[in-house]
């Protein structure tokens, strides 16, 4: 798994049990990772096998079902408000 603690991430995938879509686009920045064997808490279908999971700030999420979003490099952002603000 290449999602950590700490990185920005977006849910792109349904969950892979039951299809629930409800927390697609949601963007969010990860506490923390684990492996585990757990229950869906829609479906109640149970992983036979250890899956990552990320906890996000309201439940965990499959590592599967995000995308992690990289920050911008440096000078590669866009102009503030500020920025193009000029003096009368």
């Amino acid at each position: 798994m290449n999602i950590k603690a700490g990185d920005l991430v977006m849910v792109v995938k349904p969950a892979p049990c039951c299809g629930y879509s409800g927390n697609l686009g949601l963007v969010f920045t990860v506490a923390r990772t684990l492996s585990a064997i757990g229950d869906c808490c829609l479906c109640g279908k149970s992983t036979a096998i250890p899956v990552d999971i990320v906890k996000s700030p309201g439940d965990f999420m499959l590592a599967s079902t995000l995308k992690k979003i990289d920050p911008p490099a440096d000078g590669d952002s866009l102009p503030t408000r500020k920025d193009l603000e000029v003096p009368a």
